[in-house]
């Protein structure tokens, strides 16, 4: 598909990225570093993977990926461009395509872990993990002057503050609900960084009629309006 004349539009980036698409035509052959230095967005560059021993990163992180199905951050991967989200016309929607394969490889493992999930929408499409594991997922909730609204964007930041903190913190990782909500709220009122000046004021539990578990990140803005 990188090769197809409408293949910025196939695989739904900009015209900035036309060379990003022209080196999927090389991948085979292309240089390689560690997936976790690789995936430089938002979540990843919060979570600051390269000052978590990689001993953990093997056993604690797994990064599921349009391409690859499932790694770990110490897999060595060259960069390329395709996102979950892609529907290719030979596959369908990447999602879909992926979710029995990673259903079955990822099946024993995850089986009665706790897990803490950072995925976007698409990726969420590709995994569901059994009923057996316990699923944390992360939201982030602004509240401003009592009113209270849902945060996207910027909750990719947080969940990567969490996640590095839940990495990095001594000991082994958390195998409890309660234990990660402890983690968590030692970053109440600490400075988090990010584009949006907020900081977490209050770490929440909530419940989901899936029967997971939701934790909030209450952020309040601490500048301007």
């Amino acid at each position: 598909m990188s090769a197809h004349p409408d293949a910025l539009s196939i695989l739904k980036v900009g015209a900035s990225l036309t060379n990003d698409v022209a080196a999927n035509l090389s991948l085979d052959h292309a240089p390689a570093r560690e997936a976790g230095q690789v995936y430089s967005g938002i979540l990843y560059a919060a979570a600051r993977l390269d000052a978590v021993a990689p001993a953990r990163l093997r056993s604690s992180v797994r990064i599921i990926s349009g391409l690859w199905g499932v790694l770990d951050p110490t897999d060595r991967i060259p960069a390329y461009r395709l996102s979950m989200g892609v529907s290719l016309p030979s596959t369908g929607p990447l999602g879909t395509w992926w979710r029995p394969h990673l259903t079955s490889v990822l099946a024993a493992e995850s089986a009665g872990q706790l897990l803490i999930d950072c995925r976007s929408s698409a990726y969420l499409a590709a995994w569901r993990p059994p009923s057996s594991a316990t699923r944390v997922s992360i939201m982030v909730v602004r509240d401003q002057g009592g009113k209270r609204s849902t945060v996207s964007h910027h909750a990719k930041h947080l969940r990567g503050v969490l996640a590095g903190h839940l990495l990095r913190h001594e000991g082994p990782p958390p195998t409890e609900v309660d234990s990660v909500i402890d983690l968590a709220r030692e970053l109440v009122g600490a400075h988090t960084g990010g584009p949006v000046d907020d900081a977490i004021v209050a770490v929440e539990r909530q419940s989901h009629s899936s029967g997971d578990v939701v934790l909030a990140l209450i952020t309040r803005r601490q500048s301007g309006d």
